[in-house]
């Protein structure tokens, strides 16, 4: 969530904060008597801050428009500079009202899962404006979302790390190859550590990825020689679910890939807006974050042993006296070589 906070009278001001980040706005003045309330100058989707509530506010942006028109993305509120109370630190000193100030979470925390250390931007980028001030918060939104570029290559680095910390894979397969939507990115912040969300872009790279993770068709629209093959319909968006222990002790690779397959869970709705992504998102994201590796149990059989135990093909094969000899001596000779260590 990004916030967005205006400091000063009943002029203008934003405060923008919440997980994602948050945008100050100190502002002063009567603004004309235009103001529907004189206790608060917007309304009701802009929050009104004293050092009373807020802590509880989700620090938010400016205007009523540019509060509409985030509204989910974004909090919006102000600072009342002649109210008498001093903003608090985190706030930071003003020079002038209005000022605009934009927090943002650091991406290393202190405390792991936490957002309450900030960075803190002042706003300068344009005219304040809804137009200007809408594309600055869109463009610093956080994006966690990991970008396939180069095909199965790219795939195999991305599921490795979601399989290390046990997490579930959103694969979102993209109509277009343009950058990545403020909603997507915004998603991918709200669940940073409860679902790894991906995107593959339709490019010849990553022509092979949909036979390979869904079966059927190329991610361009062709279709597979199997009479199974699905017609390929952009977008698309899938959950893979974390690997399970039954899963990493399959041997089988043909009925590891089937099963794979059969698990993953289709988006069936045609509405990719925010809101219906959200609930999908919800349903099968982790409950609580994952902030260290899992560990998978190893699976013992009915004597206590592990499955590999009586496995011929997990021992170490046995070196030959003649191998040992071998290998001696090449020791020898790289231990006396110039640089035989490093390589």
């Amino acid at each position: 969530m990004v916030a967005l906070t205006t400091i000063g009278s009943v002029t203008t001001g934003v405060l923008l904060a919440s997980s994602a980040f948050l945008l100050l706005l100190f502002a002063g003045g009567s603004n004309n008597g235009a103001y529907v309330d004189a206790s608060n100058p917007y309304s009701s989707n802009v929050i009104a801050l004293t050092s009373a509530n807020w802590k509880e506010v989700v620090l938010d942006n400016p205007h009523a428009k540019l509060a509409s028109s985030t509204k989910g993305l974004v909090t919006v509120a102000y600072w009342d500079t002649e109210g008498g109370s001093r903003p608090p630190r985190l706030l930071g000193e003003y020079k002038g009202t209005p000022t605009i100030r934009l927090f943002t979470p650091k991406k290393k925390q202190k405390k792991k899962g936490s957002n309450a250390e900030k960075n803190v931007l002042d706003y300068s980028h344009g005219e304040r404006n809804v137009t200007d001030m809408k594309k600055f918060l869109e463009y610093q939104i956080p994006n966690f979302v990991e970008r396939i570029k180069f095909g199965v290559e790219d795939y195999m680095k991305i599921k490795t790390k979601a399989d290390k910390y046990g997490l579930p894979i959103a694969l979102l397969f993209t109509s277009k190859s343009k950058s990545t939507s403020t909603s997507i990115k915004w998603l991918s912040t709200e669940y940073r550590r409860r679902l790894l969300v991906v995107e593959i872009p339709p490019v010849d790279k990553n022509s092979k990825l949909w036979k390979l993770l869904i079966g059927g068709g190329d991610s361009n629209g062709g279709h597979g020689d199997d009479k199974d093959d699905k017609k390929v319909v952009l977008p698309a968006l899938y959950i893979i679910p974390p690997p399970t222990t039954n899963d990493d002790n399959n041997n089988d690779n043909n009925s590891d890939d089937n099963n794979n397959k059969s698990k993953i869970i289709i988006y069936e709705g045609d509405d990719y807006k925010r809101r219906k992504l959200q609930d999908f998102f919800n349903e099968h994201s982790l409950k609580e974050p994952a902030l260290e590796p899992i560990e998978i149990p190893i699976v013992k059989d009915d004597d206590g042993n592990d499955d590999n135990d009586n496995d011929a093909s997990s021992a170490k094969p046995q070196q030959s006296k003649e191998d040992n000899n071998n290998n001696n001596d090449k020791k020898k000779k790289e231990s006396s070589s110039p640089g035989g260590d490093e390589f």
